[in-house]
């Protein structure tokens, strides 16, 4: 917005350099953005400052993923189209991966922006079902390693609030991660991990940064073991469509909430 501009253009002089602007215009979204009516007079304030380059004007999709009804994204383009025709041509985008799959696929426009479709993610459910012949594949792996293994006597209590005791004499894992990491509260009791292929069942409350899970389908497996929390690993996998439907959030969430202190490792 005009507010912004002096510091924009500031900082560009600061290093001898022109700043290069995309102007969001909020078209039916209610979010970031100028509105369609007031876009030509924002415009003519960036023209003001030499140090200021318009290189593309944008929207963005506000009900896309989960519906087939597709009379409020083409309202979106409409609007978004009447207020750029009342300004310079440069290169404009719409869509992230879900416009892409749907309202732009035969026409996209001169840049898309594919965000969770890069992780082999679809946007959701009903778009996994309709393009299913993309045939995405998941490029990430969460994996962790056992910090300890032992065995629980029955009637055992494991981690706080005591929400789990042993029905039994049971061996344990203790996985060195938990919510800071951004592994969810919400799958206490609930989540499963692949130890050696074979799924193993979280015991008890997620912690900070550590919590248990029951070995008794893999109970020759030692300390220093992989644990995938995400990811495959022999022909099972934990997805993040999993993850998201255990705690009632979105697979965005579960990929966006691990921690960029993790280390992340690149394979070819």
């Amino acid at each position: 917005d005009a507010e912004r501009l002096p510091a924009i253009a500031l900082a560009a002089a600061s290093i001898g350099r022109k700043a290069k602007l995309h102007v969001k215009v909020d078209a039916l979204l209610g979010r970031l953005g100028v509105l369609p009516n007031a876009l030509p007079g924002l415009v003519n304030i960036i023209h003001s400052y030499d140090e200021l380059l318009i290189v593309g004007y944008y929207g963005h999709f506000a009900n896309i993923e989960d519906t087939t009804d597709l009379l409020h994204a083409q309202a979106q383009i409409d609007a978004f189209e009447s207020a750029i025709d009342l300004v310079e041509p440069v290169p404009t985008h719409m869509s992230a991966t879900s416009g892409l799959m749907t309202i732009e696929q035969s026409s996209p426009r001169d840049m898309v922006r594919i965000g969770i479709g890069l992780y082999g993610i679809y946007p959701s459910a009903p778009l996994a079902r309709s393009f299913s012949h993309l045939d995405l594949q998941p490029a990430l792996r969460w994996v962790s390693h056992l910090a300890q293994v032992k065995v629980l006597p029955k009637g055992h209590p494991v981690g706080y609030g005591l929400t789990y005791i042993t029905p039994r004499e049971m061996p344990i894992g203790i996985v060195p991660q938990g919510y800071s990491d951004g592994y969810d509260r919400g799958l206490s009791n609930s989540g499963e991990v692949l130890v050696r292929g074979v799924r193993c069942a979280v015991l008890g409350r997620i912690a900070m940064n550590m919590f248990a899970i029951d070995l008794s389908a893999v109970p020759e497996v030692r300390a220093e073991e992989d644990v995938v929390l995400l990811g495959q690993q022999g022909s099972d996998r934990i997805s993040a469509e999993e993850i998201a439907l255990r705690t009632n959030t979105i697979a965005y969430e579960v990929l966006a909430r691990i921690s960029p202190k993790l280390p992340r490792i690149l394979v070819s």
